[in-house]
């Protein structure tokens, strides 16, 4: 399985939205979401590793 994916693919590989990702790597937006870590290169372009993507979503786990 491909181990980097981009915006719209990390977004469908956790099952949300490329706008709901994107704003959570925003200091100034008004969505209250803590995203998956994820990595810049150079000034413009953003890639999550998988192993983080999945990390993210085993700590979303209900502890009830």
């Amino acid at each position: 399985m491909k181990r980097v994916f981009n915006t719209p693919e990390a977004a469908e590989y956790i099952g949300t939205t490329e706008r709901t990702l994107r704003a959570s790597r925003s200091p100034k937006s008004s969505v209250k979401f803590t995203g998956p870590k994820y990595r810049k290169i150079g000034s413009r372009k953003v890639v999550y590793v998988r192993e983080d993507l999945d990390t993210w979503i085993d700590n979303l786990a209900c502890r009830g």
